[in-house]
């Protein structure tokens, strides 16, 4: 009899599934649920913390829920209470207390979990999440916010890539063109890949924005143990964090090129003077 007991009351609890179109796995205690093509979210025992009223919701991040509502999105937290009304036209992730907002297809900002704009809808573009750094664009240039909200380094750059030994390459007057094999796509086909940076000088920023390379060389390569590849005009070589260099001709970069690679000698030890006479 307690047997028959314990599967009615099961068949019983999971009687609510019924009501819904559709109802998901459950993660962290919550199932994302399906009502007449609105969505939101029911806990373990059927309870409706957020009502299927949402033309779409996104699983827990931080605590909090992206919902849409008339293609405009918000906040809502575990217990359905709405911390944002749906207003923006999209909602990153949040990460580490701030999520990137974007409004009227057209700014883009920051935002805390309380809904306050720690950084103003002001750039054009955010891209991503690099080792704690958002890359921003504001009229055509690119710098970088960390993950507190702040400006790190200003949109003053033809283009900034990622951290890598602690530097990041800049490019200062180079421009995007279009690649030849994309020439016929209409423009609304066209991305970011599609086009080349070209020209301009490249250097190397640290973390608090500082240029601790100026933009001067034609190419450079990511620092990988305190050393980068560098080319200025006919000449190629090395250049430390500390912007000691070493440029030769590239029949004689080719050279020792392969005496590091055999590691007869190593970058450092050119740069530094060692084994002059290999050069």
């Amino acid at each position: 009899m307690k047997l028959r007991a314990k599967a009615y009351l099961r068949i019983a609890a999971e009687d609510w599934r019924k009501k819904y179109n559709r109802v998901g796995p459950s993660r962290e205690g919550l199932h994302r649920v399906e009502l007449n093509f609105k969505y939101g979210f029911v806990d373990e025992t059927g309870k409706e913390l957020i009502p299927p009223k949402y033309e779409q919701v996104w699983g827990s991040r931080e605590g909090l829920h992206r919902v849409e509502l008339k293609d405009k999105w918000g906040l809502v937290d575990k217990t359905g209470k709405e911390l944002i009304p749906p207003k923006y036209t999209w909602i990153e992730d949040f990460i580490k207390g701030i999520a990137v907002v974007q409004l009227n297809f057209r700014k883009w900002g920051f935002i805390d979990k309380t809904g306050k704009e720690v950084i103003p809808l002001k750039y054009d573009y955010v891209e991503g999440w690099f080792d704690g750094f958002y890359k921003v664009k504001l009229d055509d240039k690119w710098g970088y916010v960390n993950e507190q909200g702040k400006e790190v380094i200003s949109p003053k750059y033809a283009d900034i890539w990622s951290f890598h030994d602690g530097l990041a390459i800049v490019n200062v007057g180079g421009e995007y063109v279009e690649s030849e094999e994309d020439e016929d796509l209409e423009d609304e086909d066209l991305d970011r890949d599609s086009y080349t940076l070209e020209g301009g000088q490249w250097g190397f920023v640290n973390k608090q924005g500082e240029e601790v390379i100026p933009p001067k060389y034609d190419w450079v390569d990511y620092f990988h143990n305190g050393i980068a590849k560098v080319k200025l005009g006919d000449k190629m070589g090395w250049v430390t964090k500390e912007g000691k260099e070493l440029l030769i001709t590239k029949d004689k970069y080719i050279e020792i090129k392969n005496l590091i690679e055999l590691e007869i000698i190593t970058e450092k030890e050119l740069i530094n003077g060692v084994k002059e006479r290999a050069v």
